[in-house]
């Protein structure tokens, strides 16, 4: 949403913060983000934390976060063929790989905190 300064809009959305044991924080954020011409946008947003899952289960509280988004399109990575269902059980039979996420700020975007 366009704000009376040239080039600065403000912005919200939903936050979901996922945790190294995979304990999750969910919020609503709000925020102002500035273009700078050059193919990126400064912003800081305030997220407000309203629960969370595992041990951050009943979480409030908030979270202010700056940063810098790249705005810059990105290529699609290479498509590589899945394995067939019959390799993939011979590889690592009975077991799924296990597949974790980074602890970092999952939502409608994500940036390099500074």
């Amino acid at each position: 949403m366009p704000t009376r300064i040239p080039e600065v809009f403000a912005c919200t959305g939903h936050s979901l913060i996922t945790v190294q044991s995979g304990a999750t924080l969910t919020g609503g954020d709000s925020g102002l983000m500035r273009l700078n011409g050059d193919g990126t946008a400064s912003f800081v947003t305030v997220v407000r934390i309203v629960g969370g899952t595992g041990e951050l289960a009943g979480a409030t509280g908030g979270i202010v976060a700056p940063g810098t988004l790249n705005l810059a399109p990105v290529a699609p990575p290479e498509h590589t063929p899945a394995p067939s269902a019959a390799a993939a059980a011979a590889r690592e039979p009975n077991r799924f790989p296990e597949r974790r996420a980074p602890a970092d700020v999952r939502g409608w975007m994500s940036a390099d905190s500074r």
